[in-house]
């Protein structure tokens, strides 16, 4: 099915088995509707990969991903209920510890002046 179908071409963006491996319990949160489909998860994943990795606009996701409407929507859940930002942090606390730093904290933070515009009189600028 999907997954099979899926397998058998797979893209350089797709997950490995030992990072699905370190993922899939932090996805997996059991929910009031009952548990997340594990494979199936898996290729939404690659799907919201392959998007970060080519540009590809949602609508235009190949069709081994299944349809797109899914994948887009398991990305919006996850980014309004804090599941990017907790996961994010456990790569995060997982990447410093493996480096052998001590403080899971970093000690310098470089920020992108593109992303950190003021206002052009000189105020603050709100995002949404």
């Amino acid at each position: 099915m999907l997954g099979q179908h899926h397998q058998a071409m797979p893209y350089s963006s797709d997950l490995t088995d030992a990072q699905w491996k370190f993922l899939e319990p932090l996805l997996l949160v059991p929910s009031k509707r009952g548990p997340k489909h594990g494979d199936d998860l898996r290729h939404v994943i690659d799907a919201m990969l392959y998007i970060s990795h080519t540009g590809c606009q949602w609508r235009y996701l190949p069709e081994q991903f299944g349809p797109w409407t899914r994948v887009w929507s398991q990305f919006r859940r996850w980014s309004r209920n804090g599941m990017w930002t907790r996961v994010l942090a456990t790569l995060h606390r997982s990447s410093r510890t493996a480096l052998g730093r001590k403080d899971l904290l970093p000690s310098m933070v470089v920020i992108d002046t593109h992303l950190a515009r003021g206002a052009s009189n000189g105020g603050a600028t709100f995002h949404n």
